[in-house]
This record gives structure tokens, C-alpha cells and sequence, in this order.
């Protein structure tokens, strides 16, 4: 089935694709995406046909989109066959290479804000549109050119950006995941009030399923919750009456509805309940065989979203809805673990300069941002002082401005030590606070210390059954102190079943054992749909060849593992691949710059030894500030206890006894 409009979007942002559609059909107009592509049907004949048949090209233009040389593809087919070609920005970034060749002298829709209202208003455009037969641009509520307000980044390739926001990725979750433990700047009503799943009655045992779930996760995360036997029945019209009668802030309502391919979906609306604003919706997947993984799914996405708004919200000084609607689309960045929106969080920090943990987030998002090509460090840095600057105005014994200025000290040329004594001061301080005893943890993984880490490491994740986020780096912590193969797989694995946490994937695949045929297929077969294909192929590849050269005694090593891991990951990632292999020369060679508190890590895991006991490790400790910490403090790091490296003898003779 094709239409006259075509949905040209990334797998990562189906939902917004969906939406766009429903909206369209709901108008009575036919459009396509890819999600109508049948069983056993080729999906580039469905594709070419439905693109020849449509009129007007919707393109949904985001991070994934801008990395997908199938897109590129679809929209260079629509600009050659002169259809009305209509992009929509869904995130707020400028296009690069093809798309900015293609799409820089037209006008844009902005959708990347209030996404939901605006695909709406786009879908009644395009539909008076059609129905009108006329081919006129000026029916549909473009904002304006690309080129007007920003300058265009360098061009860079899609597999090097990746690279590089895979760092950033990492650093902004670990400052701005500080939501869930917030001190209370005021007394703030954080009752919830969840009406459960409405469903076609097909679907009715999906929905009870969905619904008991959400209640026992609201319970465990000890969110005040309004009773089930109060809210369950209560019709839609009377839903926001009742949970005002019941004290709510927040009402929660969801649906789940079978879609096509096979899967059903849940939707969850967090709606504040005075103002009768729909702050956020939410929307997962899972096949249609598995309505508890479903369950689970959405579960921990609308938690999560709505304890980190109503936590942010309880710092504000006073409420402010306008800036309170900022807040589920930053968790929900937090929560799925996707690049961020730096804008948004420089508004937050504007708009609530009182709130600490709304200012160290935007500091670990800015600290994040430096390894981006071409990101001006020295500017970044005077932000992030300034970000400083206002938390310890608001609240300078607070554990947020220990974090900072451990940021800070830790910056360019690190000061490991400093940063230890601002953090152990902190912790002195705030010995139970999760995010101090986080950030402590990072830093013993930062410095080898991994043994040491273990016990504040559990401490933060212990309060947060539920933080991906603190989960993910627990099972790190594991794997780099030897824990890992059985729990340590358990934690990843779930994290990737119910939050589909990009993080974790490579985590997992950063530091399990490539042992057996059979554990890379595992590994390869978890890899979230928003991990880009040739990744997946190149971590295949790569994990196959590295597992048969480390065990065939004397094979000549390689550097290419069949694929380039230097260009398709992380530096922490190809190092620790060529180390595992055993090419040495290879590992040594990758550009391992300063990654985000914690992340040097992958310097001391099982699979790196080899690279290690190499002479060539002690230049590499030293660029990184290691070295200079260890000889300093005599705090050594735990592999000189069981390993003959060349570092560790140097460090020995130069330690007092």
C-alpha cells in the first residue's frame, strides 16, 4: 500500500513517524513508511515503488537520520523525480555533506520542540494540502531556512561522528543522570495518579499486564502513588478531576494498540494535573508475543521520565510550567541515553539558576561536548566555570558543587589528586548520596584503583535499581575487577531487554570475553535497533577475528581485524579489541583522548593485559595523567599487585616505603 505522501525517517525515531502517519490517516489521507513493507516482501522494490507513487517527501530529519546512507539515498531519488520535498527537523541539528547539499536552500519545519503538537499541525497541513490537489509550498507552516541562525559545522563522516558522540553520550549521562537523587529546595506535591492501559479488548490481558506492572514499578521505586482501586475504571473524561480529588500533580494514562510487523505498542502520557498540560509522551515497542517484555518496557521509560521531571521540578524556586515543560524531554534524552540537546539544558540552567542539579548537569553536558571535532575547549571551559559559578551561589556545600569542582580541577591537564580530595571531601560530607558515592566510584575505575571501586559502586546502584545508567557501570566495574562473567552478563543483558540502552550494548561488547563463536552472536543478536548496521557488521567481524588470532599460537597479527575498529568506535573500544587480539602496535597507535571521569577503565580489564605488560603503556599513563597521580599519592593501581609491568616497576622504585 502507498500514498501520496512518503515518511523518510531512521528506525531510531519510529515513533514520531507513527505519529505522523495516524495523523494523516486519522485526516483521511494515505501515506507510507517503511513499516508497511509486508512479510517476505523486498523491502528496496516496496520502498522504490512507494517513493515513485508519492508526491510529496516527508523527510524526519535527525542524528540517526543524518548517519543513514539509505536516506540520503531516498531523498536524492526525491529531489531527481521533483517531488515536494518537505524536511522536518525533529532534533534540533543542522544537516552536513549530502543532506546539507541536498537541503540547504529550502525551508524547514522545526518540530524538535513540542514534536508531538507540531507533527499534529503538520499532519492538517499536509493533508488541506492534498486534498487540494494544488502543489503550493506556502499551505504548510514552515519556519524558515537552515543557513540563518547557525553556522555550519566541518562536514565530518558518519562513522566519526559516532565516534566522537559516543564519548559525549557517556559523560552527559553520568553528570545529568543526577536527577533521581535531588535535595528538596522546597516542598513540592510529587503524587502520581496512574489510570492504567485502555486497549481494544483483544488486547485487554496486554493491558492488565502493563497496568499491575506499572503499579509495582511506581511502588519499588517508592513514588507516592495514588491506590490502584482509586484510579482503575475511572473513565477518560473523569481522570483528571479524580486524581485532583485524590491530590495528584501528575496523572499518568496509557494505551496499547497492535501495529504492524507484529508488535504491539505502549504509550504513556504524563500530564500535570492543575494545569491540564500533557508534559510528555512516551512510546515503546515489543512483539506482539510478549506482552510482559512490553509491560516492562514501558514501565521504565514513564518512571523513570516522570521521577527525574518531578525531582528536577522539587529544585526549581518557584514553578514556573514553562520551564517545568523542559524537563521530561531532557529526562527522556537521560532515560534513553541519546545525545541530548545541549540547548535545552543551557535554557534549563537559565531559566533556574537556583537549581544545582539542573547546573551540574548542563556542566557534564558541556565537559561532554569538548570531545565533538572542532568543539572550542577554552570557551566550553569558561561556561562550565560559570555553571560552577551559580551552584555555588545557590548552594555551596552542596553535593552537586563537590561534583563540579572535581570537574573542573579535572579539566585539561588533570589534576587527579585535586580532584580526589574535592571528591573525598565531598563524600565526607555526603556519605549516603548516590551520585557522590557514582562519582568516587568513576574516579578509582579512572585511576585502576578497580577493586576499590566496587563498594561505592554498589552503593550508587543500590539506590537505583532502575538507573540504566548506574547499572551499566556497576557491570563495568565487575568485568575490570574480574566479577563479571555471571552477574555482571545478567545486569547488562536486562538493561538491554528493557531499556534497549545503547550504552550498555557496548559495554557489553567492550568487556565480555569474545571466547566462543556463540557469545559474539549473543552480543551481536542484543545490539539495539539505534545502533548503526555497519557498526554491528564491523563488531562481528572485529570480535571473530580478534577471538581467532588470540587463540592461534603464533599467527601473524594484523591491524585490520577484517574491519577498521579505529573508525568504527570508540577509542576505548578499538584499543581494547587490538589489545585482545594481541596487536600491540595496532592498540598503541589509537588516539585515546581525554574521555569522561571513569571511562580509562577499558585500560584495565581482563582483555587488556597484554597491553599492559607492553613498555609502550607507561608513555600512554603518562599523557593521560596516571602516571603522575600513582607517583605522587603511592596509590598504585590494582594490576601492579598481580602483574610484571614494566610501569609498575618504575612506579615501585620511585615510591617511599
Amino acid at each position: 500500500m502507498s500514498g501520496e505522501i512518503f515518511i523518510s525517517y531512521r528506525r531510531a525515531d519510529e515513533p514520531q513517524a507513527r505519529l505522523l502517519y495516524n495523523r494523516l490517516k486519522e485526516l483521511g489521507v494515505e501515506a507510507w513508511y517503511d513499516a508497511h513493507v509486508g512479510a517476505g516482501e523486498d523491502w528496496r522494490t516496496a520502498t522504490a515503488k512507494a517513493l515513485q507513487n508519492a508526491r510529496i517527501f516527508v523527510l524526519l530529519f535527525s542524528r540517526a537520520a543524518a548517519a543513514s546512507d539509505d536516506i540520503t539515498k531516498e531523498l536524492a531519488a526525491a529531489t531527481f523525480s521533483k517531488k515536494l520535498v518537505v524536511p522536518v527537523r525533529i532534533e534540533d541539528i543542522q544537516p552536513e555533506g549530502a543532506f546539507l547539499y541536498e537541503l540547504a536552500g529550502r525551508n524547514w519545519i522545526n518540530a524538535f520542540d513540542e514534536t508531538e503538537a507540531k507533527l499534529g499541525e503538520l499532519a492538517r497541513s499536509l493533508a488541506a494540502l492534498v486534498k487540494s490537489g494544488k502543489e503550493d509550498p506556502a499551505m504548510l507552516p514552515f519556519d524558515r531556512g537552515t543557513g540563518e541562525t547557525k553556522a555550519t559545522p566541518k562536514k565530518r563522516g558518519r562513522v566519526g561522528l559516532f565516534a566522537a558522540g559516543g564519548a559525549l553520550v557517556l559523560a552527559v549521562v553520568a553528570g545529568v543522570g543526577a536527577y533521581l537523587t535531588l535535595p528538596k529546595a522546597r516542598a513540592v506535591n510529587q503524587r502520581f495518579a496512574f489510570f492504567g492501559f485502555d486497549s481494544a479488548p483483544d488486547l485487554e490481558q496486554a493491558a492488565a499486564v502493563a497496568t499491575d506492572t506499572m503499579f509495582k514499578t511506581l511502588t519499588s521505586e517508592r513514588m507516592d502513588t495514588a491506590p490502584q482501586g482509586e484510579t482503575v475504571g475511572t473513565t477518560a473524561n473523569e481522570r483528571l478531576s479524580k486524581a485532583a480529588a485524590l491530590g495528584a500533580q501528575y496523572a499518568l494514562t496509557g494505551e496499547i494498540h497492535r501495529v504492524e510487523g507484529g508488535k504491539l505498542t505502549a504509550s504513556v502520557q504524563l500530564v500535570d494535573v492543575p494545569s491540564k498540560t500533557t508534559l510528555w509522551p512516551i512510546v515503546v515497542e515489543a512483539p506482539a508475543d510478549n506482552p510482559s517484555l512490553l509491560a516492562e518496557r514501558a514501565a521504565y521509560r514513564a518512571v523513570q521520565v516522570a521521577k527525574c521531571t518531578g525531582g528536577f521540578r522539587s529544585t526549581l524556586a518557584k514553578d514556573d510550567l514553562a520551564t517545568v515543560r523542559l524537563m521530561p524531554g531532557a529526562c527522556e534524552n537521560v532515560t534513553l541515553r541519546t545525545q541530548g540537546n545541549p540547548a535545552v539544558w543551557r535554557e534549563l540552567a537559565a531559566r533556574a539558576p537556583e537549581s544545582a542539579p539542573i547546573q551540574i548537569s548542563l556542566i557534564s553536558m558541556i565537559n561532554a561536548s569538548r570531545v565533538v571535532p572542532g568543539a572550542d575547549s577554552p570557551k566550553l571551559f569558561e561556561e562550565a566555570k560559570a555553571a560552577l559559578a551559580r551552584v555555588e551561589a545557590a548552594s555551596p556545600e552542596s553535593a552537586e558543587a563537590y561534583r563540579g569542582r572535581a570537574t573542573i580541577a579535572m579539566w585539561n591537564s588533570p589534576n587527579l589528586a585535586e580532584g580526589e580530595s574535592i571528591l573525598l571531601e565531598g563524600l565526607a560530607r555526603w556519605p549516603d548520596d548516590s551520585w557522590m558515592n557514582y562519582f568516587y566510584a568513576a574516579f578509582l575505575r579512572e585511576v585502576g584503583r578497580v577493586k576499590d571501586s566496587v563498594v561505592p559502586m554498589q552503593i550508587s546502584a543500590g539506590t537505583d535499581p532502575l538507573s540504566p545508567l548506574k547499572q551499566t557501570y556497576l557491570a563495568k566495574t565487575m568485568a575490570a575487577s574480574g566479577a563479571l562473567p555471571v552477574e555482571g552478563r545478567k545486569i547488562l543483558d536486562r538493561l538491554l531487554s528493557v531499556s534497549q540502552f545503547n550504552i550498555a550494548w557496548h559495554a557489553l561488547y567492550g568487556t565480555l570475553p569474545l571466547d566462543s563463536e556463540e557469545s559474539i552472536d549473543a552480543i551481536i543478536a542484543a545490539a539495539p535497533e539505534s545502533i548503526f548496521a555497519d557498526q554491528v557488521n564491523c563488531a562481528r567481524i572485529a570480535a571473530t577475528a580478534a577471538r581467532i588470532l588470540r587463540n592461534t599460537p603464533g599467527k601473524k597479527k594484523n591491524s585490520k581485524l577484517g574491519c577498521d575498529p579505529g573508525a568504527a568506535f570508540r577509542a576505548d573500544v578499538a584499543f581494547g579489541l587490538y589489545s585482545y587480539a594481541g596487536d600491540l602496535d595496532a592498540a598503541f597507535a589509537v588516539d585515546i583522548p581525554r574521555l569522561p571521569l571513569g571511562e580509562l577503565v577499558f585500560l584495565f580489564l581482563p582483555s587488556t593485559r597484554e597491553a599492559r605488560l607492553d613498555e609502550r603503556f607507561e608513555s600512554l599513563a603518562t599523557r593521560l595523567g596516571l602516571l603522575e597521580y600513582w607517583r605522587t599519592t603511592g596509590k598504585l593501581p590494582d594490576f601492579c599487585a598481580t602483574e610484571d609491568a614494566s610501569v609498575c616497576a618504575t612506579l615501585k622504585a620511585g615510591v617511599p616505603k
